[in-house]
């Protein structure tokens, strides 16, 4: 028996968030907005967060600060039941934080502090953390510049440890995209960038040429969030599309890729077919989407599967 089912790495913050923001503010001298929401943020926590609310134990490598910030993600960890062993408090940091500004239309545009999040270390996820749990989820690739060198070495001692493995990724400036994470991904078992990260990882938009270039990595699952548009996802034998099973108009986005990566990890974890997969992750990101907060919508394993339309013993 593992200690946890998961554990995340990723980085961990604060987020202030605000709602009904005017596509022009920016051109404003003042104006009135929606509400206000302080809780946590940053695809570490977030995914942590679903795994947790999921039902399963769920352990996060993260760091934060020394500083008043810090209190309230370790405040969401332990009301979550998110165990803070792999957790570094780095004297001196500051913990990192987020004013998030959510359109009319649901969209968010962030204002980021780094902070904490390009100081994630190697040291900072012992072996025995890789022991102690089934799966391990890299919740971003690209923005922990001081992992990131070595994630195919974590991700390879977590597969020689017998887990299994899932990875997402953000935005990059760099030229070197695909070179930089390419590495990595012999050892990852699903990778779910959203579309304008696949676009910049592998210069095409042609989903099919994207296939063909992973396949070789021996990577069970590749998947494409797509909006609006809902998920691709194939198993490299047969090729997915499903839907969002978002209800209405969407709230507020963020978190909703976290949700549906995570989802669609658990989905695997539990030895769902590949399209139940899919429709897993679908449905646990809809959640978010309904709700205003990154995780403040995700919901038990059970809601999941009903809004997914896959029965429990299924």
């Amino acid at each position: 028996m593992k200690k946890y089912d998961i554990l995340t790495v990723g980085y961990a913050g604060y987020d202030l968030a605000i709602s009904g923001v005017p596509q022009n503010a920016m051109e404003l001298d003042s104006t009135g907005v929606g509400g206000r929401i302080i809780t946590v943020g940053g695809d570490g926590i977030n995914a942590a967060t679903s795994f947790a609310r999921l039902g399963y134990k769920t352990a996060i490598a993260t760091a934060v600060g020394d500083d008043e910030l810090r209190d309230t993600v370790l405040k969401h960890l332990r009301a979550n039941g998110i165990s803070e062993e792999y957790v570094s408090v780095l004297i001196g940091a500051e913990t990192t934080f987020t004013l998030l500004l959510i359109g009319e239309n649901g969209e968010r545009h962030c204002l980021i502090r780094q902070g904490c999040r390009p100081l994630i270390a190697p040291d900072m996820i012992p072996d025995d953390a890789l022991n102690n749990a089934r799966h391990l989820h890299y919740a971003s690739f690209y923005p922990m510049v001081k992992l990131d060198p070595h994630a195919p070495e974590l991700l390879r001692k977590a597969k020689e440890a017998g887990m299994t493995t899932s990875m997402d990724a953000v935005r990059y400036e760099g030229s070197d995209a695909f070179d930089y994470i390419f590495p990595a991904l012999h050892y990852v078992d699903l990778f779910i960038p959203g579309i304008a990260e696949a676009e910049m990882i592998f210069a095409t938009r042609d989903f099919q040429k994207m296939k063909k270039i992973l396949k070789p990595t021996g990577m069970k699952y590749f998947g494409i969030k797509c909006g609006a548009d809902g998920l691709y996802l194939t198993d490299f034998k047969k090729d997915y599309h499903i839907p969002t099973y978002c209800k209405g108009t969407p709230v507020d986005t963020t978190g909703a890729g976290d949700a549906l990566v995570s989802g669609c990890a658990a989905a695997m974890v539990e030895g769902f077919d590949t399209e139940k997969i899919g429709r897993f992750g679908s449905a646990n990101a809809a959640f978010a989407i309904e709700s205003f907060g990154a995780t403040t919508g995700l919901k038990p394993m059970e809601d999941v599967l009903k809004r997914a339309g896959i029965g429990a013993c299924e």
